[in-house]
């Protein structure tokens, strides 16, 4: 086992809601350092996680490389405190809420560090919207085949979010997936932090709240709804839109599909589109979600006051296609709605559909 303490840190890559990432190197080779800082509150918390990660390792990671991030090492610090993790959160991190909350545990003296594979980045970062039709179709194939393995051991994601879905860029054409030889259009995706993966039967032993981008503490759903998450931000990069026409003209940057925003669930909801949607039976928290990625135009007029709708449908009107080709059913959304602990036949049905021999192929088998 790598000797995570005798590291070389190299640069700052990332951050967490209580965590920061490093690029670093030992013995020649460059890996991931992920250092996640607590306090006496969270102490045992973290502990599980770690605990509850090094089970998955063992008993998937280990199996699957290629759709999973290697742990190399890890190790418990007492003393954490470190100078240089305060002055790159200060420089660093740029939200506030976490900015605040990393500040306030680096001030606790302990913390958990995971030495990891390196991969190259995470669908947080605006690579979506550089993939084409061929690739975003890959990467939704890697990702069904990534909740198959979930489902087959038993496993659940209770937190789905895009800096947890990552990618490695490849010289390999394919990659094998059942008995299909898939193209991989030069990207490998991963499934990445493990800390609040659970085990179907024991999810009453989890002492922290998951979420699912996010929802209530209380409950808790299944990998199908993680394969909904996923396929609407390949599928549809409205919200990167949004966010850059935001920043062009000095407005206030909105969250990724804001389900916790009043005014557009309560505008929503008396929408007749509201009582479509109902129908598909998905939990109510991603409604707006989904609603967002069948209906990008009705979800921008929730989001801009007129004037700005207008400028954003002319300054986009030649992009605007892509925010809805290809685009699923609520037809289809239902069908996955309904596999339940059955996700076979998701990685079935996109296996089949998915012949890559070209885009217009492609779209002509599964849009609406």
């Amino acid at each position: 086992m790598i000797d995570i303490n005798k590291v070389v840190i190299k640069k700052f890559i990332g951050s967490g809601w209580n965590a920061i990432v490093y690029l670093v190197e030992y013995e020649n080779k460059q890996y991931a350092l992920k250092i996640n800082l607590t306090d006496n509150k969270y102490y045992n918390i973290d502990k599980f996680m770690l605990d509850n990660e090094i089970k998955f390792q063992e008993e998937v990671v280990n199996k699957y490389p290629q759709q999973f991030c290697k742990l190399y090492s890890h190790d418990i610090v007492d003393k954490c405190y470190d100078k240089k993790y305060i002055k790159d959160i200060h420089n660093y991190v740029n939200n506030e809420n976490a900015k605040f909350r990393l500040l306030k545990l680096s001030k606790g003296g302990s913390c958990f560090k995971r030495l990891y594979e390196l991969l190259d980045g995470t669908l947080n970062n605006n690579i979506i919207l550089t993939l084409s039709t061929e690739q975003k179709y890959s990467a939704l194939i890697q990702y069904a085949y990534i909740i198959h393995i979930l489902e087959k051991n038993n496993y659940v994601q209770n937190d789905i979010n895009l800096g947890n879905l990552a990618f490695k860029k490849i010289e390999e054409e394919t990659i094998k997936i059942k008995d299909y030889d898939i193209p991989t259009f030069g990207f490998r995706y991963y499934l990445i932090d493990y800390e609040h993966l659970r085990k179907k039967n024991d999810m009453t032993e989890n002492p922290f709240c998951g979420f699912i981008i996010p929802l209530p503490c209380d409950k808790v759903y299944g990998n199908e709804f993680m394969f909904i998450f996923i396929m609407g931000f390949l599928m549809s990069d409205i919200q990167y839109k949004i966010n850059e026409y935001e920043e062009k003209n000095n407005m206030k940057k909105t969250k990724l599909i804001r389900i916790y925003d009043d005014n557009i669930i309560n505008t929503f909801k008396k929408m007749k589109v509201y009582k479509k949607l109902q129908k598909i039976n998905v939990p109510e928290e991603i409604l707006i979600f989904i609603f967002a990625y069948l209906y990008p135009k009705k979800y921008i007029k929730l989001i801009f006051d007129k004037d700005n709708y207008d400028k954003f449908i002319n300054i986009y009107k030649d992009d605007f296609v892509n925010y809805i080709m290809p685009k699923f059913t609520c037809r289809e959304i239902k069908k996955i709605a309904k596999y339940k602990n059955k996700i076979r036949k998701l990685i079935q049905f996109f296996l089949h559909l998915c012949t890559f021999k070209t885009p217009s192929n492609i779209k002509k088998s599964i849009i609406e």
